[in-house]
C-alpha cells in the first residue's frame, strides 16, 4: 500500500520561514516526482515561497483552512491519479480557502501530451498506446489532456509548468505554436513517425530508436487506434467508412490516396461517436465547400446516416472536404480533424 498522508506538528505561532524550512527538509528526505500537497490549518500563506532557500525539485501546493473532509477528498483524488494543481483548483472553486502553487524552475520531466476533441477518455486511450511504445528508460511521461483546456489556455495550462513538453499527439490540433503537433492519422500512416524518430534520436541510441519505431507501427495500427477512439463496433465502423469511401470515389470520379483514407477512417470514427453523443461540430471556418461537393458528400454519407440514425451537419462535411482536398502532406500542421 502507498502512504498518502504524513503529519507533522507546528506551533501556533509558527513563522512562514519555519514552514518553508520544513517543506525543504521533507523534500530532501522524500524525493517526489509528481508533487507535494501540504494541508495546513492556519492563515496566510503568501509569504512562504520567499523563504524557499533552495530550488524546488517538484511542484508544491499549500492549502490553508484544512478540514477532515477536505483531507479525505485530497487523498481520494491523489489515489485516482489527479495532479495536485487540479486538486487545489477544484477545492478553491468550492471552498473558501487560500492556496499557493510553486513550480520547479529547471530540470522539469519531459512529456508528450495526447488529446482528442471527442473527450478525455479517448485521449487517455491514446496515452496508453503511446506509453506502450516508449521504453521506460527514456523517462518520458505521456500525459492525457483535455482538448478544450489546451486550445483555450495554450501554454498557460498547468501541464506546461510541470513538464518540458516535447510534442502533442491527437485528433485535433490545439494550435500551440511553440509545441510540435503530430496528428493521429499521420502516426497510423507512418508519416508522423519521422518527427518522433528525430526527437528520440537526440535522446537515445539508434538501436532503441528502431525499437520505438517498431512499437509505434505495432501499436498504432488502424484497427487498434479506432478501438481506442470509439466505443462502437470497430469492424462495423471500418466497413461503413469503406462503403462511404467507395461511394464517394464513384460519385466524384476520383481515387482518394491511401494517406487521406487513413485520415478519414480515424476522423469519421470520431465523427460518428460525436453525433451519437449529440456533440457534433456546428461551426466551420475553413475553406468554402462547393454545393455540388456537399451534395456528393451527403449522398456518400447516407450509408452511415442510416446505419447510425444520425444526421451529419454541414460543418462536419466541411471538415471532410478539407481532408479530401487539402493540398499538402497529411501531417501539415494546419490540417485539422
Amino acid at each position: 500500500k502507498n502512504t498518502i498522508f504524513e503529519s507533522f506538528d507546528m506551533p501556533l505561532d509558527v513563522t512562514p520561514e519555519a514552514i518553508a524550512q520544513q517543506v525543504m527538509r521533507y523534500l530532501e528526505e522524500h524525493p517526489l516526482a509528481y508533487g507535494l500537497m501540504i494541508l495546513v490549518d492556519m492563515g496566510s500563506l503568501k509569504a512562504i515561497h520567499r523563504h524557499f532557500d533552495r530550488a524546488l525539485s517538484t511542484p508544491v501546493t499549500i492549502i490553508n483552512n484544512v478540514s477532515t473532509s477536505m483531507a479525505l477528498y485530497v487523498g481520494e483524488r491523489i489515489l485516482q491519479g489527479h495532479f495536485i494543481e487540479e486538486i487545489a483548483r477544484d477545492i478553491a472553486r468550492d471552498v473558501p480557502v487560500e492556496y499557493q502553487l510553486y513550480w520547479p524552475k529547471s530540470n522539469k520531466p519531459r512529456a508528450i501530451l495526447t488529446t482528442c476533441a471527442t473527450g478525455i477518455g479517448v485521449a487517455t486511450n491514446l496515452c496508453a498506446l503511446l506509453s506502450a511504445s516508449i521504453p521506460q528508460a527514456l523517462e518520458i511521461d505521456v500525459v492525457a489532456c483535455d482538448y478544450a483546456m489546451l486550445a483555450n489556455n495554450k501554454t498557460q495550462e498547468p501541464v506546461f509548468m510541470r513538464y518540458d513538453v516535447l510534442a502533442i499527439v491527437g485528433t485535433l490540433d490545439p494550435h500551440i505554436a511553440s509545441v510540435p503537433w503530430i496528428s493521429l492519422d499521420s502516426l497510423i500512416s507512418g508519416e508522423g513517425n519521422h518527427y518522433l524518430m528525430r526527437l528520440f534520436g537526440s535522446l537515445t541510441t539508434p538501436e532503441q530508436v528502431a525499437e520505438i519505431n517498431n512499437l509505434l507501427l505495432k501499436n498504432f495500427s488502424l484497427r487498434r487506434v479506432i478501438e481506442s477512439v470509439t466505443i462502437l463496433d470497430t469492424s462495423k465502423v471500418i466497413n461503413h467508412v469503406e462503403q462511404f469511401l467507395l461511394r464517394y470515389e464513384h460519385l466524384a470520379g476520383v481515387t482518394v490516396s491511401n494517406e487521406r483514407k487513413v485520415a478519414l477512417y480515424v476522423h469519421i470514427s470520431c465523427l460518428i461517436e460525436r453525433l451519437i453523443r449529440h456533440a457534433g461540430i456546428t461551426a466551420w471556418s475553413g475553406q468554402q465547400c462547393p454545393e455540388q461537393e456537399l451534395n456528393r458528400l451527403r449522398e456518400a454519407f447516407s450509408v452511415i446516416e442510416s446505419n447510425y440514425s444520425v444526421k451529419i451537419p454541414t460543418a462536419e462535411l466541411g471538415y471532410i472536404h478539407n481532408i479530401l482536398t487539402f493540398e499538402t502532406e497529411l501531417i501539415e500542421q494546419d490540417q485539422q480533424f
